[in-house]
């Protein structure tokens, strides 16, 4: 019996590296002692980077908030904001035909914010009394933000198999990275994680799959050693070639997961510096809180519609959780939390230049707990809208105006609410 994981770790290494011992691959006895303990690569010829791409993202921002830090979504006096958002190095290996191998190095610049309100008459005090203020900080991250393997060769089966670290399929958006603007839907479901997935994509549109992961948060009376979180996607991408549109397609979608806690949004919701917090996170100790996500679009020519829905599926504080953390919120409060979008883009040319308009309009419900808790990066609702053109190859400008209306934050008394926005 003490065999079998022993087993199963060598097959998985077999997945990835069992060219290793293909014939013709040996190397020089003299190199194999000077390589000695180092990392090699077991596939790599003289015609190996022709296997390989290499490309990047990158985006520059600047920012103005008439009311309040550019994101922070507080009433603090307005700001403006200067920073690389991020710098992507892209990079795909072709190991065989049914095997790619992923990397995306990924530097953060994006600023972060923690927030504080002052009372009247709170001791030592320089701020303005019965007032919000923000501190700005950049912590300049370079990560390996996605490394996963491939298994997949649509040409003989629908099947594919993905493991490593990657942004699971719950939930549908375009841009991780977008941390300024956010939409609320992708707040709730945009998740980066270590899983394995397993699903199918048919050449008749039909298309879902399955994954698993370990996720980051645990019960407190639970065993930390368990893979505990999983969730299922199921859509359909079709045509309107039949309707003599020719040019139109359609996407519809639906995603469940059992614990949208560990999502990457709601880990950051960790209070600061709370005397009564005992450095929890939001809602993250409590038994899974399972979310479904909703997704369609539809492209016809230039115009492009589509629209998301994402909730959870049941209080995401507990009543236990009120007592404890929460004395000075009502304990009957609805925190099923759920939050929608519907948007438009139309594309066309601006002096020979590809281009196009979007508008938006997000909103959310129940989310009162996060404006009562002193944590309001989460916007109760947006009007955006934006312009995008193609100035020279390969190269944007994107000039982006949105309105937001908060959740209401009570004026406390005699007590500091403050909460940090982590990345």
């Amino acid at each position: 019996m003490k065999l079998k994981p022993v087993v199963a770790s060598l097959f998985v290494l077999g997945l990835v590296s069992g060219s290793a011992f293909a014939a013709g691959n040996q190397k020089p006895v003299q190199q194999a002692i000077v390589d000695g303990n180092s990392v090699i690569s077991p596939v790599c010829s003289d015609n190996w980077f022709n296997r390989i791409s290499i490309g990047g993202i990158g985006t520059f921002q600047a920012a103005w908030g008439n009311t309040d830090f550019p994101g922070s979504l507080m009433p603090t006096p307005h700001s403006t904001d200067l920073y690389v958002n991020n710098f992507n190095l892209l990079m795909n290996a072709v190991l065989n035909s049914w095997t790619k191998a992923t990397l995306n190095l990924a530097y953060i610049g994006y600023p972060e914010y923690s927030y504080d309100y002052y009372q009247r008459g709170q001791a030592g005090v320089s701020h303005p009394v019965n007032s919000w203020y923000a501190e700005r900080w950049q912590s300049n991250r370079i990560i390996a933000d996605e490394a996963y393997v491939t298994f997949s060769n649509f040409c003989k089966s629908p099947f594919y198999f993905q493991v490593g670290k990657k942004y699971i399929p719950f939930g549908v958006y375009s841009d991780p990275y977008n941390f300024i603007l956010t939409p609320m839907t992708q707040q709730m479901t945009q998740n980066n994680q270590t899983a394995a997935v397993l699903g199918f994509a048919t050449n008749f549109g039909l298309y879902g799959n399955v994954y698993a992961f370990r996720g980051n948060s645990q019960p407190d009376d639970a065993d930390s050693g368990f893979i505990r979180n999983f969730g299922a996607e199921l859509g359909y991408y079709g045509s309107l070639g039949q309707f003599d549109c020719k040019d139109a397609h359609y996407n519809l979608n639906v995603g469940y997961i059992r614990a949208i806690q560990d999502g990457d949004y709601w880990l950051k919701l960790q209070p600061y510096n709370l005397d009564n917090w005992n450095g929890r996170r939001f809602f993250a100790n409590s038994d899974p809180i399972g979310g479904l996500s909703f997704h369609g679009d539809l492209t016809w020519s230039q115009l492009s519609i589509y629209a998301n829905f994402v909730t959870v599926l049941k209080n995401a504080v507990s009543s236990e959780q009120f007592e404890d953390y929460f004395p000075f919120i009502d304990s009957n409060t609805n925190t099923k939390v759920w939050a929608a979008d519907i948007n438009a883009d139309y594309a066309f040319d601006t002096w020979c230049h590809r281009s196009k308009v979007g508008i938006s309009y997000q909103f959310a419900g129940n989310g009162q707990i996060l404006g009562d808790a002193g944590i309001v990066t989460f916007p109760k609702s947006r009007i955006q809208a934006d312009y995008k053109v193609n100035l020279l190859k390969n190269v944007d400008f994107d000039v982006v105006i949105a309105h937001n209306k908060s959740f209401d934050y009570p004026l406390y008394t005699g007590t500091r609410q403050s909460s940090r926005r982590r990345e």
